[in-house]
């Protein structure tokens, strides 16, 4: 079974450091550079593997900015290499809903959205880069369409004038790792929930679906596990051979 979990652990690289705090909406923050030094230097940590450091940094980039909803993600990526699994779904959910929080929110003039936009894509574009600076493989093309996918959904809603309401305001990233998370929390239904709310904000999440074909398998459900296996392989992601030589085998093929 460590096999079949392995295929849920997102890729450090998949959360590569972005530039730009998330501040409340049409409001600065003096301590925003200061709250970015911590959380850019929390996934040096990260890629060092020094996991509390990591931890320790994006704590103190919450402090300074407490709606920095991407530092919330970056917590719950270092414990859940931690294997702090409880305290990374608290931290992911703060994420997810930090984001849920902003995308609902009202300006008071157009300069103040447009605002909140421009910083919203220059975070994805600036994680876009960091992410394409890490060693090449399927699974980092797959983070760096993932972030595109972000900055096009962010890109088509600037037009939507003072009210930001995104449909899919979460990045698909944070509802994935949310249902890892979950997942190894043993919170099976909710993680569910999680990765089907990664799939809707990204369509073509192959890494999603073949998360379900895991967690449905341990729910003693083949018959969706080999379906969100072909789904996985539409999107165009490479499913473990023994994840689903084992469905088939439950399967009885």
């Amino acid at each position: 079974m460590r096999l079949l979990l392995a295929v849920l652990v997102f890729s450090v690289t998949a959360a590569a450091a972005a530039a730009s705090a998330q501040y409340a909406p049409g409001q600065s923050n003096p301590d925003g550079e200061r709250a970015r030094k911590h959380y850019l230097a929390g996934w040096d940590h990260m890629r060092a593997e020094e996991f509390d450091q990591a931890a320790e940094e994006f704590h103190s980039a919450i402090e300074l900015n407490p709606k920095y909803a991407i530092a919330y993600f970056g917590l719950g990526r270092a414990y859940q290499n931690l294997h702090r699994y409880s305290e990374a779904v608290q931290a992911l959910s703060s994420s997810r809903d930090l984001y849920r929080a902003q995308a609902s929110a009202k300006f008071n003039s157009q300069m103040e959205a447009d605002r909140y936009r421009q910083d919203r894509l220059m975070e994805l574009q600036d994680m876009r880069t960091q992410v394409a600076k890490g060693p090449q493989s399927d699974r980092t093309q797959n983070s760096i369409r993932q972030v595109d996918n972000a900055i096009r959904i962010t890109t088509e809603e600037k037009s939507r004038g003072l009210n930001i309401g995104m449909e899919e305001p979460v990045p698909s990233f944070v509802s994935l790792s949310l249902g890892s998370a979950l997942f190894r929390a043993e919170r099976y239904t909710e993680a569910e929930l999680a990765y089907k709310a990664a799939i809707k904000a990204d369509d073509k999440g192959g890494e999603a679906h073949n998360n379900l074909a895991a967690l449905y398998l341990m729910q003693a459900r083949y018959t969706d596990a080999m379906v969100e296996v072909k789904a996985a392989e539409k999107a165009g992601f490479r499913v473990n051979p023994e994840l689903k030589d084992e469905i088939k085998g439950k399967m009885g093929q």
